[in-house]
This record gives C-alpha cells, structure tokens and sequence, in this order.
C-alpha cells in the first residue's frame, strides 16, 4: 500500500489516501485509527486554517504485514508531530504473536525453545528510513532495544543510536532528541529489574497484580528533530527488524504496508 499526504497545516491533520496494488487484510493487532473520509480530511484542514498557530499535535498510523506470515509477523507505526516542540516522535510496536517482553520460566508462546532476558540483550534492533513530505530519505536509524549499561538504574538501557545495536545511517545523531523501548522503561522508569523471569501472565497478557505496568509489547520510539525534514516530515518506513530469536524461529522478517 503507497501512502500519499497533504496538509494545510503542518502539524496538524493529513489527509489519507491509500492506493493498494493487492488486497490486503490487516490483523487485529494492527488497526489504521486515523483514517478518515475525504468529507472529514476536509473539514479537519479548513479548522486547521483557523488554528494554524496553536500547538497542536497530528498522529498518523501505518501497519506493516508479513506477506507469508500475516497472521503471525505485523507491526504498527504511529507518529505525531508536534508543532511546539519542533520534533517528531515515531513508535513502532510488534505483535506479541512475533516477539514480546515475556521470558525465563514465565515466557509466553516459546515453545520448547523458550525465551530469556539475555535475548533481549543480544542483537535485537529496529532500522527505520524517515522521510520528508516529498518522499526523500532524510534520516536513516537502527534503534538499539536493549544492552548492558553499569550507569543505568537496572544496569541495562536502550543505548538509542549511540551504542549496543544502534547507529545513524544516514543523517545527524544531533537531529534524534530521544530514543526510549518498551524493555528500557520496565527496567528504568518502573523499576522492575526482573532480568531472569518476567511477570506471570496468561495467553492474552492480562497484567501482573504485583507488576501492573509491565509492558508485555516490544516497542520502539525515537522522537526527531522537524528540522531535519525540509517542508515538512512525511512518513517512517520500516527497514529492516531484527529479533534474536523471534517466535517464528526467524531472526529477521520481511515486513509490507
């Protein structure tokens, strides 16, 4: 699916068009909340005109699917761009079907195999190409998940795109304001250092009573200086995944929108 944009005001609602070349059935999982009528595409940019100096935030989505495993490997992308502060935030969150922040004696959908902390820590990465509104690469980052870190309250962090898995590709590392993973903020910002079993859980991730914040999704978000996106950003592309291991025994899957 190709998505093309068009705004009155930047930073505020883009209209959504989709041209599919094939069919495609998302998963539940993976739902486009914004899209929207051209009636309503039209109504949200002429209140944009009256509102062109108000700091408001516009959030787009777009899912990504394997196109042999579509009921196992999808991902969703949101993005908003804040006007005030002048920066984008990406996050792109996997389907628990694909991978997810269980493991030890309490992993959920392992097999045999099972899955550990150390995982986690080994070379798992997220690449991502950033465009501006006319379709140009303007940045292109691999966003580390989680490494060693003695400086860190739990002794692990994400290092962003300055260490472990994480580098800039393509751009300047002065243009990322903020790299932060799901992993990173059950460990860091919630204080659960549980590095051998995460929280008990059932098959549909209900929350642990001691650990209610635990988040059992694997997701990435970089947030991104506007600036570095002449006229404007346009869209995030999912480069490439890597998840050492995955649950469908691949480490890296091919993924479509």
């Amino acid at each position: 699916m190709q998505l093309y944009y068009s705004t009155l005001v930047e930073g505020w609602r883009y209209r959504l068009f989709a041209s599919r070349q094939k069919s495609r059935l998302y998963p539940p999982f993976c739902k486009l909340g914004v899209r929207e009528s051209n009636i309503l595409s039209v109504f949200w940019g002429l209140i944009a005109l009256f509102m062109s100096t108000l700091p408001i935030q516009a959030q787009q989505t777009a899912c990504w699917v394997s196109p042999t495993k579509p009921n196992q490997v999808s991902a969703k992308t949101e993005w908003t761009v804040n006007q005030a502060a002048g920066t984008v935030t990406i996050r792109t969150t996997f389907a628990k079907t694909f991978v997810d922040n269980t493991y030890g004696t309490n992993a959920v959908g392992w097999g045999s195999k099972g899955h550990k902390f150390k995982d986690l820590t080994g070379s798992d990465k997220l690449q991502l190409s950033l465009k501006d509104v006319g379709g140009t690469e303007r940045m292109n980052l691999t966003l580390d998940y989680i490494s060693d870190d003695k400086n860190a309250p739990s002794k692990y962090r994400t290092l962003g795109v300055s260490g472990g898995e994480g580098k800039v590709n393509k751009g300047s590392a002065a243009d990322v304001v903020s790299v932060r993973t799901s992993i990173s903020e059950n460990l860091n910002a919630f204080g659960y250092v549980l590095t051998t079993n995460s929280p008990a859980t059932n098959a549909n991730y209900a929350p642990n009573n001691v650990y209610p914040n635990w988040i059992f999704d694997v997701w990435y978000e970089v947030t991104v200086k506007q600036s570095a996106f002449p006229g404007g950003f346009g869209e995030p592309v999912i480069a490439a995944v890597h998840a050492s291991p995955s649950k469908t025994g691949v480490n890296e899957e091919e993924v479509e929108n």
